[in-house]
């Protein structure tokens, strides 16, 4: 006859149960999408108080991104945002042009102009092509007529890369100042390096040339 089953029970040591309880919550939470106490969202933090985030010395680098991708997006008017935003501009050190990049694109959609120099020098002496090109962008959708100049000279100036030339081009078009197409009339009959160059220009020329035949006081 055999021997009846016997099943031990052993008691669970504290650390292994904390431990495998841990484990349930996170399974649990996989399966139902619900975020978990160390998942909360940065973003959630960043919109509590962007511009502290961009301001603070001691900032935390993935909530200051939350807040400048947000703005990125997101028109603000709040003086401090801009103000933070401008300050941002200027943050230099290893990795740091992403931000400048992001705060340059917010930039753009406030539709103040009192960040036009701010944009002009980040254009003008930024090192990160891709810095540079939010600028121009930036002044376009400002539709920033002090920063027509130094548009133009990036424009036509071959040393400049090509994605940043194109986009001075665009700004220009998007600015409609008609006092350039000369200029980029006789650039066109030149040897242009690329085609991404020689598409913005040919947008810019149109745009341009359609602003000056409705006259003064018409809008790009």
């Amino acid at each position: 006859m055999n021997a009846p089953l016997r099943l031990r029970l052993y008691p669970l040591r504290p650390r292994r149960a904390v431990r495998r309880t841990l484990w349930v919550v996170v399974a649990v939470t996989a399966l139902t999408g619900c975020p978990t106490m160390t998942e909360k969202p940065a973003r959630e933090v960043a919109a509590k108080d962007r511009a502290e985030l961009l301001l603070s010395p001691d900032w935390n680098w993935d909530a200051t991104m939350d807040a400048a991708d947000y703005l990125s997006l997101h028109r603000t008017t709040d003086p401090r945002e801009i103000a933070a935003l401008i300050k941002a501009l200027g943050i230099t050190g290893r990795g740091t042009f992403i931000l400048r990049e992001r705060a340059a694109r917010a930039l753009g959609l406030t539709g103040d102009l009192s960040t036009v120099p701010a944009l002009v020098t980040r254009l003008e002496e930024d090192p990160d092509e891709d810095v540079r090109r939010a600028a121009a962008h930036a002044l376009g959708a400002l539709q920033a007529k002090a920063a027509v100049p130094v548009l133009l000279a990036h424009a036509l100036n071959r040393q400049e890369a090509n994605l940043v030339a194109a986009e001075a081009l665009e700004a220009l078009g998007d600015i409609g100042d008609s006092s350039v197409i000369g200029a980029l009339e006789v650039f066109r009959q030149e040897q242009v390096d690329s085609l991404s160059e020689t598409a913005a220009l040919d947008v810019a020329l149109a745009k341009l040339r359609k602003r000056r035949e409705a006259g003064p006081g018409s809008t790009p």
